[in-house]
Order: C-alpha cells, then structure tokens, then sequence
C-alpha cells in the first residue's frame, strides 16, 4: 500500500491522473481522511478474513437473491420514515426533482470529493495505491463493508460493484467512514435500464430513497444524466 496526502482542492484531479497512469494490478483510491485510514488499518487487523477469502465468497454469491432480500428491506424503511420530513430535507438542500430540469445533479450533493464538498473541509485526502487487479477488489484489499446499520459485507460490495463496473464502466473512486464514491463511464441511457439500476442501487443502499431521492422514478431520472454515484450508510 502506498499512500499520499493530497490537498482536499485537488484530490480529484490526483486521483484523475493516478488513474489514467497505474500499472496492471494497482488501484488508486481517495481516502477522506487519515481517521478513516486509521480506522479500516486497526479493522483489518482484527479480522479473519484475508482479502482472498472475501473474493471467494463474493464469487459464490447470488446478487439476484441478495437484491430480493434488500428490495424488502428498503420497503420497510421508505414507509417508515414521514413523507412531509423527506420532503422538506430535499427542498433544503436542492433534491426536489425539478432540480433535474434545472441542470443540477442531486448525486454531487453527496460527493465526498467534488470541489464543492473539498471546500468545506479542512482535512487533508489521502491517495491510497492497492495491489488489485480491478478496482471493485478494493474493498477486499480494505476489508471495507459492515459500515453503518444496512451497509453490506465486503464480499457484498465486491459483487456488486463487479457487476456494475461490467456494465456501466462504474469504477470506485474513494471512500469515507460509512460512504464511497464512484465515477461512472457508461451511465445508463434508456428509461427501462435506468429503472432496472435504481432498484438496484436503492436495495443496495436503502439510504439513497430515506435522504436523496423521494422515489426509484426520480433516481432513475437522475442515473441518465450523472457519472457520479455517491452511497451512504447510517
């Protein structure tokens, strides 16, 4: 592992650039900060599984039936949160859906790396080089998943975003304490896929319909027009 401090305004170009030129079987990947670092160093220690481990287990899992079991999950908590709360949180922070129409991205409101985001913080990034074959093996080389009450394992996570990085280029870029962060290179393009990604994607992190999207329709709306895919878990 080889790990740089990079300054919060520039860690998205660093990482750009890191990216573009890594060597076969290195992935960079942004770290917060150095709490977060700290903390997934003091988590692997403690853990059993080695990162082959989760890789074996994330081959054998069926991401139809774990989807299935979420889509319940995610049902059962948009119902129990009060619509009239959803709703003023989204106007405050500029997530109703005709913020589309305006041109603005709700999913760069969640970013823990874009410009915007960088500017409120005062904490230094860190520019994290794995050996990894591709970059959905990270979180295995992290052990990172467990994170917040309805985060999945690691070997979720792999999973997951092996089948996203397949289809939509989706590639994770970074991570917090309880989020990560993904660039995306072939956002869906039809209303019907973006449909089938938002079910998805909001079974996967049931968070993103309780404090970002009010329904699958708006997030899927919002998937046809962003490269950025943001996820947090309480």
């Amino acid at each position: 592992m080889i790990v740089d401090t990079l300054h919060p305004l520039s860690a998205l170009d660093e990482w750009r650039r890191a990216n573009a030129f890594s060597e076969p079987g290195r992935v960079p990947v942004l770290i917060e900060n150095r709490r977060v670092l700290e903390s997934l160093a003091t988590r692997s220690s403690h853990q059993a599984s080695e990162p082959e481990d989760i890789l074996a287990r994330a081959s054998e899992i069926d991401l139809a039936m774990w989807l299935k079991a979420r889509h319940e999950l995610a049902r059962r908590l948009v119902e129990d949160t009060p619509g009239e709360d959803l709703s003023r949180y989204m106007h405050e922070y500029g997530l109703a859906e005709e913020s589309l129409e305006e041109g603005s991205d709700p999913h760069t409101s969640f970013s823990l790396f874009d410009r915007d985001a960088a500017r409120m913080r005062d904490e230094q990034v860190l520019l994290v080089t794995l050996s990894a074959d591709a970059p959905w093996m990270v979180f295995a080389e992290l052990g990172w998943g467990d994170r917040g009450e309805h985060n999945p394992a690691p070997e979720v996570h792999c999973a997951m975003h092996r089948f996203w990085e397949d289809a939509f280029g989706a590639q994770v870029i970074g991570f917090g304490a309880r989020a990560l962060e993904c660039r995306v290179r072939k956002p869906p393009t039809r209303m019907d896929a973006a449909l089938e990604l938002a079910s998805a994607q909001a079974a996967y992190c049931p968070e993103l319909l309780l404090y970002a999207f009010n329904s699958v329709e708006f997030l899927a709306r919002s998937l046809l027009r962003t490269s950025v895919w943001s996820f947090r878990w309480d």
